[in-house]
């Protein structure tokens, strides 16, 4: 699932940066702690994150408020209960990483805007569709993601930034809520109570 809420919000950024990229230019999902890995002294290799917008994931925090809930259903006459699944938000750093300054802050308005223009994403409004084989069928018929602007103070943001190697760009931190993570292992099951006779 957190591979799908984040490719899904890559392919409508894509959408919405094409008329604005250059030909070479991209929305992609990488880490951009990787941002100088394969250049340096004798390496001839290119950048692979010269000129593309990234999204990356800096983050996962559990939801509190839905830690409890409970957990069960009941299929055939059976009441099967399950572990309450995992709430997460998720923290995404989306980078503008162009040859020229400008360039990448234009990049980053347009990031922003989008994202002032469409906050919600659900299955039915969204262009990607499901390709992660590992979902299973709840999955890939409903989901939900709020996205909203996460400020960070200049110690944070420094923070960040040197975890991630130093070199700061043109980016903007976002939080993706809530996503529900859950395997599909019964804890036990029991009968249902249909009538409750009192004498």
């Amino acid at each position: 699932m957190i591979f799908k809420a984040l490719n899904i919000i890559k392919s409508e950024l894509s959408l919405h940066l094409a008329p604005h990229l250059r030909e070479e230019e991209s929305v992609i999902l990488g880490n951009i702690a990787m941002l100088e890995s394969n250049t340096g002294p004798g390496n001839g290799n290119a950048n692979i994150l010269d000129g593309k917008v990234v999204i990356s994931l800096v983050g996962v925090q559990q939801e509190k408020a839905l830690r409890n809930l409970p957990n069960f259903k009941v299929q055939n006459g059976q009441t099967i209960y399950k572990n309450a699944p995992v709430h997460v938000n998720l923290f995404v750093l989306i980078s503008a990483n162009s040859s020229k300054y400008e360039t990448s802050l234009k990049y980053l308005s347009q990031v922003i805007k989008f994202f002032q223009g469409k906050n919600i994403f659900t299955h039915l409004d969204s262009f990607e569709k499901n390709n992660d084989p590992d979902a299973d069928q709840q999955e890939q018929e409903a989901f939900r993601l709020l996205i909203d602007l996460h400020s960070t103070t200049f110690e944070e943001s420094n923070y960040l930034w040197s975890t991630l190697g130093g070199k700061q760009l043109p980016a903007a931190c976002y939080k993706i809520r809530v996503l529900a993570l859950e395997r599909d292992i019964p804890q036990g099951t029991s009968g249902t109570i249909k009538e409750i006779t009192i004498k």
